[in-house]
């Protein structure tokens, strides 16, 4: 999956919209083994 491609974009796009980084909501929202596993995906590089 190259989702990184997309990521790049939506970040800013995010930001903008509900003046919060992603990643910062997504560490608020969601928590335990699936919040680890979607903060590693998130922060992944190429």
């Amino acid at each position: 999956v190259r989702y990184h491609i997309v990521l790049r974009d939506i970040k800013p796009v995010y930001k903008k919209k509900f003046g919060k980084e992603l990643r910062e909501r997504i560490a608020e929202e969601v928590s335990g083994d699936y919040g680890e596993l979607l903060l590693s995906v998130f922060d992944a590089r190429e």
